[in-house]
């Protein structure tokens, strides 16, 4: 089934026009190579009655060039596990061609939730102490884009790998290699151990506990990693059961009451074990009919923890004998998690003015 775009009134495009004139950020350069106008939106593909629909952001340079959302590279991705999963086809079967991937999904209507490709800028957050009423110590924060003389990174991966907390690095590097004026830079590798977001993690597991009490078990679901890569120096194993002793310790469980276990395996090498998904196969079938899970890893939640985790892995929990595996939500958006990030970005400005 061929996908189609979506149809917009002279009217609509007009609008969008309009509202992408007053919008900073729009990466011009990309749409002067593509040969396309800044001011026609890429939207939506397929039809909008469709019973699934996919939501993205601001489209990538593919996508301005072929005037279509998810058509980049991790679009294809996504079009190539439906294409294998509508033909019966295994993980082994060859990639699709672009319109095969395209075409599996025709019925699917993919939704980009900003028209326009905006710039990628390197930002600086610079933090004044204030006092506000009752002598409450405060922020105001001021965040300088392009040209800033002082720029700190703060990858939101609280365990550091070279796969994850190192790749942004490299492309704040790249990114800097456009700048004229080099800034004073600072890179956070880390927070695994940092005080405000354990005490984030903690409340939040003693809410979720306050709401629905406590499981039989806690496990501890970090994203999982080859073994190769902690045989090569990587620290994020031994960084993901620090994180995991102290928010146990916290909580003053037993050490039969909670479990660290590591998600998303792929591939055929080894990755670190245990698996998240094997381990509640185990834990059905000892019997155990509640289990709680969380992961620390994630900052907020996505794909990866509402799918893979509260859904995939319930089944798998299920299926061996379990009744309710209870997922306890990333900190996202949570006062708590403002807090500890304010707290680390504030510790790392330190004698900056």
């Amino acid at each position: 089934m061929t996908a189609t775009p979506v149809d917009l009134s002279a009217t609509q495009y007009a609008a969008f026009a309009h509202q992408a004139e007053t919008l900073e950020g729009i990466d011009l350069d990309v749409y002067a190579a593509c040969e396309r106008d800044w001011r026609v939106p890429v939207l939506g593909l397929g039809p909008a009655n469709a019973p699934l629909c996919i939501f993205g952001r601001d489209p990538g340079r593919t996508e301005v060039e072929r005037q279509h959302p998810f058509v980049g590279r991790g679009g294809q991705l996504l079009r190539a596990g439906l294409h294998r999963y509508r033909l019966g086809l295994s993980e082994a079967a060859p990639a699709p061609t672009f319109d095969e991937a395209l075409a599996a999904g025709g019925d699917v209507f993919d939704l980009a939730t900003i028209g326009v490709k905006q710039a990628r800028f390197i930002k600086i957050v610079d933090l004044h102490n204030t006092t506000g009423k009752g002598g409450t110590a405060g922020f105001d924060l001021d965040a300088v884009a392009f040209g800033a003389t002082r720029v700190l990174v703060l990858p939101l991966y609280p365990q550091y790998s070279a796969s994850t907390t190192a790749s942004s690095h490299d492309a704040v590097m790249k990114e800097l290699q456009r700048w004229r004026v080099m800034p004073e830079l600072r890179l956070i590798n880390d927070y695994h151990e940092n005080v405000e977001w354990l005490d984030a993690i903690e409340a939040s597991i003693e809410n979720h506990w306050d709401l629905h009490g406590r499981a039989e078990k806690i496990l501890f679901s970090f994203h999982g990693l080859p073994q190769r890569f902690i045989r090569d120096g990587d620290p994020y194993a031994a960084q993901c059961e620090a994180s995991a002793k102290h928010i146990a310790t916290r909580l003053g469980l037993k050490d039969e009451q909670w479990q660290l276990t590591y998600q998303s395996r792929f591939g055929r090498e080894p990755w670190l074990v245990p698996a998240t998904d094997k381990t509640l196969e185990s834990l059905g079938k000892q019997g155990l009919k509640t289990v709680d899970i969380i992961c620390p890893g994630f900052a907020v939640d996505c794909l990866e923890t509402l799918e893979e985790i509260k859904v995939e892995n319930q089944e798998i929990f299920h299926k061996a004998g379990g009744d309710k595996l209870r997922y306890i939500a990333a900190l996202n958006e949570s006062p708590g998690h403002a807090c500890a990030l304010a707290h680390l970005i504030k510790r790392h400005c330190q004698g900056w003015a």
